[in-house]
């Protein structure tokens, strides 16, 4: 994963076509211990060996709400997807910064 300030690449270094990739920035545990949802987005296949160019402002709260680079910087990023041939999930937790 890759940042440049405006948009993320994310390259898919496995063997493996990954389909219904989820992808979220700055979810995170309200101090109750609640999950707040961050801003989401979703790509039907990144194909293995590839990578995808994903613009910030592609990424949107459940709300409706664009995310903002005037007004907030990505710190978390996550990404869950199926991965083609097999039955388990693939994901990728990790901070941007």
């Amino acid at each position: 994963m890759d940042w440049d300030g405006s948009a993320f690449r994310l390259t898919n270094k496995t063997n493996r076509t990954w389909t219904n990739v989820e992808l979220e920035i700055n979810k995170y545990f309200t101090t109750s211990g609640e999950i707040a949802d961050g801003y989401k987005m979703t790509v039907k296949r990144i194909e293995a060996g590839s990578r995808v160019t994903l613009n910030a402002r592609q990424f949107v709260k459940d709300d409706g709400l664009i995310f903002n680079l005037t007004t907030h910087r990505p710190t978390k990023f996550f990404v869950l997807c199926d991965v083609e041939g097999s039955d388990k999930k693939g994901f990728w937790i990790g901070t941007l910064g």
